[in-house]
């Protein structure tokens, strides 16, 4: 079975998952023409591997533009996310607030934001003993595991445990841990 006999298909998802993308992790219309470019030279690259034995042209197609389209936008917000991070040296010479210069590392607030840290853990912990038994276990959960992994290990409908999860954050904001944020 050749690409052709799903082409049209392959454009209208393609399309589709493209106009799905625009305004997430910067992609604007302008970027819709190249989505799509290489949308479709992902599909045409792994066309080759169909295999009419596993499942549907329709199906292979889906799968490849879903899970390319993830890659982009995954990729995506990867750069996003580092593109704020300035690479320099703490001992680099900065000019002051006096006309002078001052090496980088002085101007960092290290102490106010170790003590910050440091008062957030004490009154967290403070929270945290004040809590139910069962919210408090919820809690020591969530630090490891998703709300679907805690399902699962708990046999507790997911439903269940996020409306747990507000009352824990109603608990946690009345003793004062949302100042922090």
């Amino acid at each position: 079975m050749g690409f052709e006999t799903v082409d049209g298909y392959a454009r209208w998802l393609v399309a589709r998952k493209a106009r799905q993308l625009l305004g997430k992790a910067g992609l604007t219309r302008s970027d819709r023409q190249d989505i799509e470019q290489e949308l479709i030279l992902h599909l045409l690259e792994r066309w080759e591997s169909y295999d009419p034995e596993r499942g549907s042209a329709r199906t292979f197609v889906a799968r490849v533009v879903e899970n390319e389209a993830a890659r982009l936008l995954r990729d995506r917000r990867r750069l996003k996310r580092g593109c704020l991070r300035v690479t320099c040296s703490l001992n680099e010479m900065i000019p002051d607030d006096e006309d002078g210069t001052v090496e980088r590392v002085a101007t960092m607030p290290a102490e106010d934001v170790a003590d910050e840290v440091n008062d957030l853990a004490l009154d967290l912990a403070d929270a945290l003993e004040d809590l139910p038994a069962a919210l408090r276990s919820l809690c020591e959960r969530l630090k490891m595991q998703t709300v679907s992994e805690a399902s699962r290990a708990t046999g507790i409908p997911r439903w269940k445990l996020y409306e747990a999860i507000r009352e824990l954050r109603l608990l946690l904001a009345e003793a004062g841990i949302d100042d922090y944020l």
